[in-house]
């Protein structure tokens, strides 16, 4: 009784659909979504091939967006509005974002302040393949853009 107790639990708290409390990043509400802001001319950044989603959401000066949200969408060739959210949280102080159980492919990574801050949605496109030997290791940076 008590191994599956433990196993519920351990695999409720490391379900891809929860933020990962070692980077600081808390779950948030279904409802909570992307500020677009003015998202005309800003096209995805190309985030490569990564072996682990992960890494930081900052400015254009590169300085962490603290309570930033960071959101995986799947099927980035889809139209925005068929994309399905797999996972999302918000930032801490210190910008990072990770997320773990997520199934190898691509994925849209957006984020967005509405905190008044000027800045617009950004988002970077991945492909996710943790046993590609040439993938990088290296965290990932959504960069936000100023408003215009």
């Amino acid at each position: 009784m008590i191994k599956i107790i433990l196993a519920t639990f351990l695999l409720f708290c490391f379900d891809a659909s929860y933020a990962q409390e070692l980077h600081r990043c808390t779950k948030v509400k279904d409802s909570e979504t992307t500020c677009w802001g003015w998202i005309k001319g800003h096209t995805a950044v190309d985030g490569g091939t990564i072996k682990e989603i992960r890494g930081k959401i900052v400015a254009p000066n590169e300085e962490p967006v603290p309570d930033a949200l960071i959101e995986v969408y799947d099927n980035p060739n889809l139209d925005f509005d068929k994309r399905k959210r797999v996972a999302a949280c918000r930032v801490g102080v210190n910008g990072e974002f990770r997320f773990k159980g997520l199934r190898p492919g691509k994925y849209e990574l957006r984020g967005s302040y509405c905190g008044g801050a000027g800045f617009d949605a950004g988002h970077t496109i991945v492909t996710l393949a943790p046993k590609d030997r040439g993938a990088s290791k290296a965290e990932t940076l959504v960069t936000l853009n100023l408003s215009q």
